[in-house]
């Protein structure tokens, strides 16, 4: 391979296109990693410096990251695999720099050849006209010595690019807010429901000696869309119950709204929020320095059902820590909020495309637990989850004059082992019992128990709070959480 001169390709590109920039400045790029099931990286220029006609600086978007062999710790302006800075020298020069030193001449033609790093050559092997995003466009393939490849695009920069550091590649799947490729799902997306769509949910409140529980099912009857807001006409149907202990009073509730509700982009701004942004949170969340910001990360996943849901801020879930404080405002390094912070806080929120906030959770120090999730819809004519009837919430609730509570679930937190103990089992009376993970999704279930004392094995059960549901008769219901370590 013949390795060219920075003057013989600045004389060879310089009648070439003044296009295939790496980046589109101006843009939100949209990557995926081979081995993943949604967008992992979005790029962006964040700020210019112009030096001179031929020497400007682009600073890209920073994420949060773990440490390696210690996720629990976070650090904050991060750079994504094209470094943190982009420097074009014109004549299609990028350098991309800190911390890793990548060289591009974009406008080097068929076979011609350079560093792209200091140990690793670079050169231009095909040039080919293809269709990307339906657009006709050209694309270069840079083959580099180490055996990866890069994709450069003359309209949309670089489509394919190799993760030095894991393995695989990041490839190009989308330009955000454009019609090309895919998009991260935003505030538009998630509020987005359809006339005639159904959603049920469930809702939880506690703050002794008072408890509050709902079912609520919607019926979305029209649409209003507006420059930050969106209003449905809905139809409501609501059932629950309100219990204080220190009287044990039990009040049925029961309840029919027809009106409107309003989802304003200002309030859930949380939604917009890209894969691993740092989020500043209002209050301390007992950090160790009250000086000290608190910080969460946002994230994606894809849950049992293959549905991609986009996290908000969450903490004590099973396989995922979000939640930090500083250091110091002038140190990257974010250090997890204190374990006992975390037992008496969690808190947070997912959003889910056109289902819109699919849990809420929310848990003090003083007992107080405040959450609700989505148990069941109705979209394009397919039933998923639970939905009841109309006429479950049209008739009520049984009355009864005391809270059901018959059961024992100890201990808490567990480890092992859960053991459910009724406090009176009368003759020919059988229970049922469900676990569930902070999602909502059903890990368990158990029917037809007799047993006086009766132990479920949740070895398998990773760290982090769950519910337990039990259950003898349609309202004989017995709800709680319990945490496993």
């Amino acid at each position: 391979k013949k390795t060219l001169t920075i003057l013989g390709l600045i004389i060879a590109m310089a009648i070439q296109s003044q296009n295939w920039s790496p980046i589109l400045p101006g843009e939100k790029m949209n990557y995926q990693h081979t081995d993943s099931a949604y967008i992992t990286n979005t790029i962006w220029v964040d700020s210019v410096q112009v030096f001179d006609d031929n020497y400007t600086l682009y600073y890209l978007n920073r994420i949060v990251k773990d440490v390696p062999g210690n996720p629990a710790i976070a650090l904050r302006n991060q750079p994504q695999f094209l470094s943190k800075n982009m420097i074009t020298e014109g004549y299609g020069i990028y350098t991309c720099s800190s911390p890793f030193n990548y060289l591009f001449f974009t406008l080097a033609g068929l076979g011609q050849s350079w560093g792209f790093t200091s140990n690793i050559e670079a050169e231009i092997t095909n040039i080919t006209e293809e269709s990307v995003f339906g657009v006709p466009d050209s694309v270069k393939t840079i083959s580099l010595s180490d055996g990866n490849e890069i994709h450069l695009s003359k309209n949309f920069g670089i489509l394919k690019f190799p993760d030095f550091e894991n393995g695989g590649y990041f490839e190009l799947t989308g330009v955000q807010d454009t019609e090309f490729g895919e998009q991260l799902i935003d505030f538009w997306d998630i509020f987005d429901f359809e006339v005639g769509d159904v959603q049920q949910r469930y809702a939880y409140f506690k703050a002794p000696p008072h408890t509050k529980v709902r079912i609520t099912k919607i019926l979305f009857n029209s649409k209003e869309i507006f420059d930050n807001y969106i209003t449905y006409d809905v139809y409501e149907l609501t059932k629950g119950y309100d219990y204080w202990s220190n009287g044990s009073v039990y009040i049925d509730y029961s309840n029919i709204f027809s009106g409107s509700i309003t989802y304003s982009l200002d309030q859930y701004q949380t939604a917009n929020k890209f894969q691993d942004e740092l989020i500043t949170l209002a209050g301390y969340y007992c950090s160790p320095n009250a000086d000290y910001f608190s910080f969460a990360q946002t994230s994606t996943y894809t849950d049992s059902l293959g549905v991609n849901k986009h996290w908000g801020t969450f903490i004590d879930s099973p396989g995922f820590q979000g939640l930090f404080y500083e250091i110091s405002s002038s140190n990257d390094t974010l250090l997890p909020i204190p374990n006992e912070c975390i037992a008496e806080g969690p808190h947070g929120m997912t959003y889910t495309e056109s289902l819109g906030i699919t849990l809420k959770y929310y848990d003090d120090q003083f007992e107080t637990t405040d959450y609700s999730y989505l148990i069941g819809y109705i979209k394009d004519g397919d039933t998923i989850g639970i939905i009841h009837p109309d006429s479950t919430f049209i008739t009520g609730i049984r009355k009864q004059s005391a809270a059901f509570n018959n059961y024992i679930v100890y201990p808490n937190p567990a480890e092992d082992w859960l053991y459910v103990k009724p406090k009176d089992l009368g003759n020919g009376i059988s229970y049922s019992i469900k676990l569930r993970d902070i999602f909502g999704q059903l890990l368990r279930e158990e029917k037809q128990i007799r047993s006086s004392l009766y132990a479920m094995d949740i070895s398998g059960l990773k760290s982090g709070v769950y519910f337990y549901e039990i259950k003898e008769s349609s309202w004989n219901v017995q709800k709680g959480k319990f945490i496993v370590k």
